[in-house]
């Protein structure tokens, strides 16, 4: 039977659908079930804590091969790859390269561009952490929330350089005086209010 996952901070639609025994996060996605979730927030990996997926029974597929023979099977597991914008105050590609980069503490294959990071992560991984001139970063997998939310303002304001705290209050004047910020350096109305052209504006300066 169809079972229902509350998501809680932290979690994306891979992440939840490994830890219920799917290679991928598809079956989940594209379930009927979840039509509405989908209209409601179009990224899978960009889920607000709260919202309910729908998780349909886990097929198990049997195959009738001959015994006493070698057979081979292939399967299809969808690669998962986190990337990462460096960038400098004014928003200029940073041009010094991380030194180092750990992914929950292992090190993995990284590539590196001109003020861009990608490497491969697996579904529950949980923070990539990064040495960039000399200071260290820890960035949280699947702790982004969506645009439409507080959390989600208050995540990519905090992730572009603007100290808009941790608490999802839209009226605390530090929520607020970060807000102002942004808006003065993108040219745009100050009045600290998160409206369509602010929430669009943030949204294109943060990448998603």
């Amino acid at each position: 039977m169809a079972d229902q996952h509350p998501i809680a901070p932290g979690d994306h639609l891979s992440r939840v659908a490994a830890q219920r025994g799917f290679r991928g996060y598809p079956p989940l996605w594209d379930d009927p079930a979840n039509r509405a979730l989908r209209a409601k927030h179009p990224n899978p990996h960009i889920l607000a804590a709260g919202d309910v997926v729908t998780v349909p029974p886990l097929e198990v597929r049997e195959v009738d091969r001959a015994t006493e023979q070698r057979h081979r099977f292939k399967v299809t597991v969808p690669e998962l790859v986190a990337r990462l914008t460096l960038r400098r105050w004014d928003g200029t590609p940073m041009e010094s390269l991380p030194v180092e980069v750990l992914v929950d503490g292992r090190a993995r294959p990284t590539m590196v561009g001109k003020g861009t990071l990608q490497l491969p992560i697996g579904p529950n991984d949980d923070r990539i952490t990064m040495t960039v001139d000399g200071i260290e970063v820890t960035v949280r997998i699947g702790h982004l929330q969506p645009i439409d939310t507080a959390a989600g303002v208050r995540e990519r304001l905090n992730n572009l350089g603007y100290d808009a705290g941790d608490d999802d209050g839209l009226q605390t004047l530090q929520f607020r005086s970060a807000v102002e910020e942004f808006q003065c350096d993108r040219g745009l109305t100050v009045d600290g209010k998160v409206g369509p052209a602010t929430r669009a504006a943030l949204a294109r300066a943060h990448g998603c």
